[in-house]
């Protein structure tokens, strides 16, 4: 057991009654005293004093068992696999470690017995019986995963009068030997007796309730609860579940994966890529190019003309018509080479005015604002149907276009509740009163 916790403080005091000490100095000591360190106060500089050991000081697999007047390490205290039964008044700066001592089955005998005293508090009001609490309620849908996945049997109805009886029955029984021994009669029937009523007494103790459950933690608002079972003869398999209504531990799933969403690499992303996301951040990209590159995008057969511009060019094309018809016409009217000349020349120039009036017309290639916007959705929608071709193309990442609750919700439909599953990924559901309960082994 560590514990970092226990006699940690963040400041090592001074003083007159306080002498302080190197850790390579005070294993010197340590060592010229077989490791009793009750017999550090014999010494003339730690006579009367409190010892303050300067940095981390390591006795890890050393004898000793008690610190004498050992009070202060500027660091970490390292006590595993010694004999240490007391640690004094020591204050640590660091962790304190004092795990395979005599020390730590003390403190465990302590909890045990803790955990006894509640157990039987709890048991003796029947706080846990279903419908009284949520808490009894999670601690029964513990004791059903229990039941299912490890060798232990439950206790059921009736039992607990069993075993008193039982105890009664063999204190009897044993009278009644210390008897027939005194008088020397037969005991082999009574034997046989005793020892089967011992077996049942056994068997019966081993089984386990609901009581014997302890809550450990609390956690997500105090809404989930993490449950040991109790083994009173030694806290040694060390049980351990988290329980929680089905809202509350998917809530606390979908956290957890959130948080660990980011170690995912790029590819992993590029199944979930918001198609939407995409083209809105090529939008202004691509409405600018249209705009300032119209060359690229529109081609002759899409610059069509208005209604207006249409009626126009035509008749802008028939009074060309006619102004050719009078031109060939000429040659019967006038007869005077120069004023033919003349006159020819006069409606060539009006012709020409109007064919130029026409081109400039048809040939306006400024895109409309309709054309822009027809394009620009066209672009968006090729976008939306190759999303990821368009991100490598730019050299965008897909990260940075997914929708992350999608992806959450996605990975806890397929993976259900394994994230906070640590020790083997499996979940119970069961249901308690009108609640239902996931239960997942966290040890």
């Amino acid at each position: 057991m560590s514990n970092s916790n226990r006699s940690y403080v963040k400041t090592i005091p001074t003083g007159d009654d306080i002498v302080s000490v190197s850790s390579e100095e005070i294993l010197h000591f340590l060592k010229l005293v077989g490791y009793k360190a009750e017999q550090l106060k014999n010494f003339p500089n730690f006579r009367g004093k409190k010892i303050k050991v300067t940095g981390n000081l390591s006795l890890k697999g050393t004898p000793i068992e008690t610190l004498g007047n050992i009070e202060y390490i500027d660091g970490s205290l390292d006590l595993a696999n010694t004999k240490i039964r007391s640690l004094g008044n020591v204050k640590t700066k660091a962790y304190l470690n004092y795990s395979n001592t005599p020390f730590e089955q003390f403190e465990m005998k302590q909890e045990i017995q803790k955990r006894k005293n509640h157990a039987q508090s709890l048991r003796e009001e029947n706080e846990w019986e279903i419908g009284n609490s949520k808490e009894g309620d999670m601690a029964h849908a513990v004791l059903k995963t229990i039941e299912n996945d490890f060798d232990y049997k439950i206790k059921e109805e009736g039992d607990d009068e069993r075993l008193i009886y039982l105890k009664n029955y063999l204190e009897t029984l044993e009278k009644e030997q210390e008897n027939k021994t005194e008088t020397g009669e037969d005991l082999t029937d009574l034997f046989a007796e005793i020892e089967t009523t011992q077996d049942e007494i056994d068997e019966l103790e081993e089984k386990i309730d609901v009581y014997d459950l302890f809550v450990s933690h609390t956690i997500y608002r105090g809404r989930i609860l993490e449950f040991q079972l109790n083994e009173y003869g030694f806290i040694k398999k060390n049980i351990e579940m988290m329980v929680g209504s089905n809202e509350d531990m998917e809530e606390l799933t979908k956290e957890r994966i959130e948080e660990n969403i980011g170690e995912y690499d790029n590819e992993f992303f590029e199944n979930y890529i918001d198609e939407d996301k995409v083209a809105d951040y090529f939008k202004d990209y691509f409405e600018d190019d249209i705009r300032n590159n119209p060359e690229i995008y529109f081609d002759d057969s899409d610059f069509a003309l208005t209604d207006e511009q249409e009626v126009y060019v035509n008749q802008l094309a028939e009074k060309i018509e006619e102004l050719e018809t009078q031109q060939e016409n000429l040659n019967k009217e006038i007869e005077d080479p120069d004023e033919y000349s003349k006159k020819y020349d006069e409606i060539q120039k009006q012709i020409d005015d109007l064919e130029s009036k026409k081109d400039k017309i048809e040939s306006n290639r400024e895109p409309t604002e309709e054309m822009i916007e027809d394009k620009l959705d066209d672009m968006l929608s090729s976008v939306r149907r190759s999303p990821l071709y368009y991100l490598r193309e730019h050299g965008q990442s897909a990260r940075e276009f997914v929708d992350f609750d999608d992806i959450v919700n996605d990975i806890f439909r397929q993976d259900g509740y394994t994230y906070i599953s640590s020790y083997d990924g499996s979940w119970d559901e069961h249901k308690v009163g009108d609640e239902y309960y996931i239960v997942v082994r966290i040890n």
